[in-house]
């Protein structure tokens, strides 16, 4: 069986960021499941000429579909200039499978640029030219998809121009499974390790409470991890207090894997912004493929997503933070015992149980 895996840019496999680890994985995903994967992706050039060399696939019998991802860029603005050298190409290829009848899905990756960070951070001209081609790239795709995917249900109502259309169903990231043994001490005069790893420069990432909360702990470590050129923004930018019992990495890779090994608990208490009312961090679902309970304040997509499944705890306040932590770390049993249950539910949660959620579904359209 056959599927086709279109993306609309080229890979970079030296970035490890989540639009570049999830298509990887994704693709991983589906050929550990015995599909062969018809790779369509890089610069609208290479696109164009995968496009011609893959011409009567759509014809194909054995096409189960197409899965797309889509940029954080407008499709037609993809190449590294930001050219519209072929506007059209991505959107005449899935409409022109969606005419035949094959079941064509897509991932809208981000919305990002319906919020204020956006408007901030890009030029004015910028935008003049972006803003209508996200728009029409919406057009385009309600007229092509059958089925979108996103990272939660919540985000439908941002895009209602092309969810309105379409079948939508919620695609979060996976997980990557890691085993092996928990170095959580069961001694309350060991320090308890909990690590952050993220972005803190900016307003969807106001880490402030994090450093609220544990300039009140004793006996308790939190261990960031971020870019470094990210830290010394917040730090050259905020009027904050680092306390003692923090410490500061800039790790990736599998130096990140390693910090992971040796933490207790995942920690992401930020202060609210909207884009955490649909977002799903890709962060999350590393802490849940390590086995580590996640801490987070209520009222997020996060926080929903960790009560329905039973993967941490989740806070309403600084002060009920504390109050957590202290008592976890006195008694470190709840701890273990959240790190044996998040052992087995990860399982529900790899790349390949969200490979297997669009091979359902392709193969559920093509049979209506």
């Amino acid at each position: 069986m056959n599927i086709v895996f279109y993306l609309p840019y080229q890979l970079d496999l030296n970035r490890p960021s989540g639009s570049n680890i999830r298509p990887l994985k994704m693709i991983e995903a589906f050929k550990a499941l015995g599909l062969n994967v018809l790779e369509i992706y890089g610069t609208s050039v290479d696109r164009k000429s995968l496009i011609d060399r893959y011409y009567n696939i759509l014809d194909d019998p054995s096409l189960l579909g197409i899965y797309a991802e889509s940029s954080t860029q407008p499709l037609a603005l993809t190449d590294s200039d930001h050219l519209p050298r072929h506007p059209f190409l991505d959107t005449t290829f899935l409409k022109r499978a969606h005419c035949k009848g094959i079941p064509v899905s897509l991932f809208y990756r981000d919305v990002h640029w319906r919020f204020s960070r956006y408007r901030k951070s890009v030029a004015f001209y910028k935008r003049l030219i972006s803003y209508p081609f996200y728009r029409l790239e919406l057009l385009q795709l309600s007229r092509c998809l059958d089925i979108l995917f996103l990272p939660s249900h919540e985000m439908e109502e941002k895009i209602p121009e092309l969810s309105r259309h379409v079948h939508c169903f919620s695609l979060p990231p996976g997980a990557e499974i890691y085993d092996y043994t928990s170095n959580l001490s069961m001694s309350s005069d060991q320090p308890l390790e909990l690590l952050y790893v993220g972005g803190v420069a900016d307003e969807v990432y106001d880490i402030r409470p994090l450093l609220t909360v544990f300039s009140a702990l004793i006996n308790c470590n939190l261990n960031i991890v971020c870019r470094e050129a990210d830290w010394k923004k917040f730090i050259n930018n905020s009027d904050i207090y680092v306390p003692s019992n923090i410490n500061v990495l800039h790790a990736s890779g599998k130096d990140l894997e390693s910090i992971y090994r040796r933490v207790d608990v995942f920690c992401d208490l930020r202060n609210f912004h909207e884009y955490l009312s649909f977002s799903m961090p890709i962060k999350i679902f590393e802490a849940l493929g390590h086995s580590k309970p996640i801490i987070t304040f209520d009222g997020t997509t996060i926080s929903d997503f960790v009560k329905k499944e039973e993967l941490g705890w989740v806070v309403s306040s600084i002060d009920e933070a504390i109050s957590l932590i202290n008592y976890l770390s006195q008694n470190r049993n709840f701890i273990f015992n959240m790190q044996e249950f998040i052992s087995f539910k990860r399982k529900e949660h790899t790349w390949i149980a969200r490979a297997k959620k669009v091979i359902s579904l392709l193969d559920r359209f093509s049979s209506t």
